[in-house]
């Protein structure tokens, strides 16, 4: 599963015996939990590859098509079926060396709803499972390396390669890499921006921003076709050096597709404003002004305009305030950096202000829009 590119949320045995292992699979999608199960044979204690899945639509053939056609159509559903029902029923077949009826398979589905009846009328008597009144297991926690389905069917990248095949995707992008750097330019940004039936739109940011466009390319009978032209701030240009360098000469730069293609792209804009102070004590204009361009693209007038004024402040010479030492730092368990007492936030993402109190390091340089008040509570005897 993890070579189709369809690695699941959660995966875990959920019964066994002798003969088999029942090994459920769940996949987070914008609809819900989709579960699946997937029967593992285990004679004499050797594992025989799996070759079918059970699901709300019976047992299928165990391949990327069928899986992906599955969580499409099944997302979100309620499961008919659980891993002891099956297991049953795969003991009793293997006992008897037959293979599981269609009867069989409809009868796992009706003992599994009722059994979901049955909990849900636990607090009324009939049914009551005392024993599952336990502690429940411990969760742990998810891995960031371990990409959630619904966060790579909601990306642009993903619903591309969703529709068009993850290496497809690739093979494109890594084409127009290559002819960029063909035409000179080092390090170029591409990143997928969207889809549609039968083209991928991929940014392209040069130069840390300072050039950007869109480039169009067809995908047909799974095969990438070569682009030949490029979007930029509603003109199509041709795709070449000589269109590149054209764009440099008229100053002429797609600044959303730029920051589409940005490293900084998608990140908070306290983070996007801790990149650009990071930049201008680097000395690194270039980086700077790609920041201001992601904050700009973000919406986030009020971050755009904090690191409008970081980057003249950054370029007229003046050095930002120097930053000491929180002295109400404190450990904590759930974190393993000391934490702010004062504003919860871990010390690396704290400053101090001329009075010495902790603030979030991302309203560095911001206004403070409140006011102080004062309130007097007075009672009038008649």
């Amino acid at each position: 599963m993890d070579a189709w590119n369809l690695k699941p949320t959660a995966l875990a045995v959920e019964d066994g015996n002798d003969k088999f292992l029942v090994i459920k699979a769940d996949y987070e999608t914008p609809k819900g939990v989709t579960s699946m199960w997937i029967p593992v044979e285990t004679p004499n204690k050797k594992i025989v590859e799996a070759s079918v899945f059970m699901g709300n639509a019976g047992p299928q053939e165990l391949n990327h098509t069928n899986i992906k056609t599955y969580l499409t159509s099944h997302a979100g559903q309620k499961t008919k079926i659980n891993g002891t029902n099956i297991l049953g029923v795969l003991t009793k077949a293997a006992s008897e060396n037959r293979e599981v009826s269609d009867a069989e398979i409809a009868l796992t589905k009706l003992t599994a709803s009722r059994q979901g009846k049955s909990e849900f009328f636990q607090n009324q008597v009939v049914g009551l499972k005392v024993a599952e009144a336990a502690q429940k297991d411990v969760v742990l926690p998810k891995y960031d390396e371990f990409e959630s389905f619904e966060k790579q069917f909601t990306s642009p990248y993903g619903q591309a390669a969703w529709q068009f095949g993850t290496e497809t995707v690739k093979i494109a992008r890594e084409h127009i890499v290559r002819e960029l750097v063909g035409y000179g330019h080092k390090n170029p940004q591409v990143t997928v921006t969207k889809n549609d039936d039968s083209t991928v739109f991929y940014s392209v940011a040069l130069d840390a921003g300072r050039v950007g466009f869109t480039v169009p390319v067809k995908i047909a009978n799974g095969k990438v076709v070569k682009p030949s032209v490029m979007l930029c701030n509603g003109s199509v240009a041709s795709f070449s050096k000589s269109g590149v360098n054209e764009l440099y000469v008229n100053n002429s730069s797609d600044f959303k597709a730029a920051a589409s293609a940005s490293p900084l792209f998608g990140l908070k804009p306290s983070d996007v404003l801790n990149n650009l102070r990071a930049a201008l004590a680097e000395g690194n204009n270039a980086k700077a002004e790609d920041a201001l361009n992601v904050l700009a693209s973000s919406g986030d007038t009020k971050a755009y305009a904090t690191g409008f004024q970081m980057l003249m402040q950054g370029l007229s010479g003046k050095q930002a305030a120097p930053v000491t030492k929180c002295a109400h730092a404190s450990h904590s368990k759930t974190s393993e950096h000391p934490i702010c007492s004062q504003t919860g936030l871990p010390t690396h993402k704290v400053y101090q202000d001329k009075d010495g109190n902790c603030r979030p390091l991302y309203r560095r340089g911001m206004d403070e829009t409140y006011e102080g008040a004062v309130f007097n509570n007075s009672k009038i005897f008649g």
